[in-house]
């Protein structure tokens, strides 16, 4: 059977390719009718989102960044009643960087830096995928953001050690992999209990 998703923010960059790429085991509906609801809009509208699935009891999937400092912990809240699943990059290689970024800041120490670049037009800065990196490192961690042209997203995380360097580089060529990204997240949280999801459930099991 079908499932159907309702995309808010649907005319942005994202939230577009969400319902362009939502075919085949999936359909655009409204809010009532959807199995999911997909976040894609302003972070300044999350209590209102997240109000409403409540009440509605629809599984939320959030992928908007640039929120308030309480955000997560709101998040956390309304996760005792319905599924939530946030995660601010959508992508199968995002989620293996987050694991290696771990390891090697566990066993290299040293320095380290982050360098993320998006778009022009990108509100927030660093982008919420920078602060997670930093976050998965563990370290005190400088980061530099660069806004220009029509970059969709490129992260590169420097390990510098005593004679040595290591960089880690994640680059997105398209947003239809973060829309794939965010119809496996509706997918996997449709059936799945209240709680708060990552991109690390997600992806657990799967390979390019």
């Amino acid at each position: 059977m079908a499932m159907g998703i309702t995309v808010i923010g649907e005319r942005g960059r994202m939230g577009s390719r969400v319902v362009a790429l939502a075919t085949g085991e999936f359909f655009v509906t409204d809010w009532e009718n959807a199995d999911v609801a997909i976040d894609f809009s302003s972070p300044k509208a999350l209590d209102e989102h997240l109000s409403r699935a409540i009440s509605s009891k629809k599984p939320l999937v959030i992928g908007t960044t640039g929120h308030a400092t309480d955000a997560y912990s709101a998040m956390q809240a309304a996760s005792q009643k319905i599924p939530i699943l946030f995660s601010p990059n959508f992508s199968l290689g995002m989620a293996a960087c987050l694991e290696a970024v771990a390891l090697l800041a566990q066993k290299l120490g040293g320095t380290i830096d982050i360098v993320e670049a998006h778009h022009a037009q990108k509100k927030d800065k660093p982008s919420g995928t920078a602060l997670l990196l930093a976050q998965m490192a563990g370290n005190q961690v400088a980061i530099h953001s660069i806004r220009a042209g029509d970059i969709i997203g490129d992260h590169t995380v420097i390990f510098t050690c005593a004679g040595e360097r290591i960089e880690l580089k994640h680059q997105v060529i398209s947003r239809d992999t973060f829309a794939q990204g965010a119809l496996k997240a509706a997918k996997f949280l449709k059936t799945r209990p209240p709680g708060l999801y990552s991109l690390k459930d997600i992806y657990e099991k799967s390979s390019c």
